[in-house]
């Protein structure tokens, strides 16, 4: 239906671009959607006398183009191209509020995003020293979000998951801590337990040896929603 779609305008056609990238991206196709970001930072579908972006290797930005910069710097860490994601997270810290429509808090967690995506490629290649340099970054940025909103959950849990995933490479009893920490005060900021803090709660139960206590968080998840097989 999109792609039959005729546009009358330039405006229009950037409308159904931009919704077209944006169930790609919803539906985690960050190739397909990284493709029409590109064409929309760049800005090639404007016919203007004055058309000039700023180039530089692969990255091209069209001045007015700011609010793609998020979700595509997203799609540049999951496809592991992060020497052009850090291009555009640069032109993203140029640009204000107004350009780009991303608070300070957004900047900082899409920019974070990044090093955790370099984190578990470091971590594949069993490159410790790349790793732990990557988990240093997404430990300060993560700090410094948290320090931006201290009522958000979102970096807490993130904080929460970094530390985990640093404990299954180095089976550190301090990073297991970590860990459990920032999800106490996951708990602490937010009234719900969602999906995500439920099942990483589980995984530091079982990894500390409480086996029992990670089964009692789906059996009483069950006894509030028994309709959600899936927690079986």
């Amino acid at each position: 239906l999109i792609k039959s779609s005729k546009p009358n305008n330039e405006s229009d056609y950037e409308l159904i671009q931009e919704f077209h990238a944006r169930l790609w991206f919803d539906s985690q196709q960050f190739k397909e959607a990284s493709e029409i970001y590109e064409e929309l930072l760049s800005g090639r579908h404007i016919k203007a006398p004055d058309f000039d972006p700023d180039i530089d290797g692969e990255f091209i930005f069209m001045k007015g183009q700011g609010r793609y910069l998020p979700r595509y710097i997203v799609c540049m860490s999951f496809l592991n191209k992060f020497e052009i994601g850090k291009k555009a997270i640069n032109k993203l810290k140029e640009l204000s509020f107004e350009e780009t429509g991303t608070a300070p808090i957004q900047q900082v967690l899409v920019q974070t995003m990044m090093y955790e995506q370099m984190a578990l490629q470091a971590q594949s290649s069993a490159d410790l020293n790349r790793f732990k340099e990557m988990n240093d970054l997404v430990d300060k940025g993560l700090d410094e979000a948290i320090q931006l909103d201290p009522r958000n959950p979102i970096p807490y849990l993130r904080r929460a998951r970094a530390s985990f995933k640093r404990y299954i490479t180095t089976r550190s009893l301090s990073d297991l801590e970590s860990a459990q920490k920032f999800l106490d005060k996951v708990e602490e900021v937010s009234d719900q337990m969602t999906d995500p803090v439920r099942d990483l709660k589980a995984q530091i139960h079982i990894e500390a040896g409480e086996q029992q206590r990670a089964v009692s968080l789906y059996i009483n998840a069950l006894e509030l929603n028994p309709s959600r097989g899936g927690l079986r």
